[in-house]
């Protein structure tokens, strides 16, 4: 009789903790810590060193054109774009019916899925 009691007790406790979690989606939200070691590690990067003329630095470069897309990203975004435009036009246009609709929008497609080709192919086979 006692085991049955305790296994009870036992089930009653792990529901009981199994409702207690949180279904809000709250995160906890850590603060970067970073860790010194030597003298000045509070101001500098370690070993004694300015942070910003270590040796040791970790800072990124100051080149800010590093997130700049290519010739080619820019080519394919403004096809995309154009076709983005000309197929919402087609779903939209109630002069057809749904039947040509789809067909036209397929078509579409295939054309702007052959215009990035053409486009990356062109891109890499320039000569200069």
């Amino acid at each position: 009789m006692k085991t049955l009691f305790v296994i009870l007790l036992l089930t009653g406790v792990a529901f009981s903790a199994s409702a207690q979690h949180s279904r809000g989606g709250h995160r906890a939200v850590r603060s970067h810590v970073s860790v010194g070691i030597g003298s000045h590690s509070t101001y500098g990067s370690g070993y004694g060193y300015n942070r910003y003329y270590s040796p040791f630095n970790t800072f990124p470069s100051r080149s800010y054109n590093y997130n700049r897309p290519s010739q080619l990203d820019l080519n394919i975004q403004d096809i995309e774009n154009e076709y983005r435009d000309r197929i919402w036009s087609v779903k939209h246009d109630k002069a057809l019916s749904r039947q040509q609709r789809k067909e036209n929008v397929r078509a579409l497609r295939y054309e702007k899925e052959r215009a990035i080709i053409e486009s990356r192919r062109g891109y890499y086979t320039k000569r200069y």
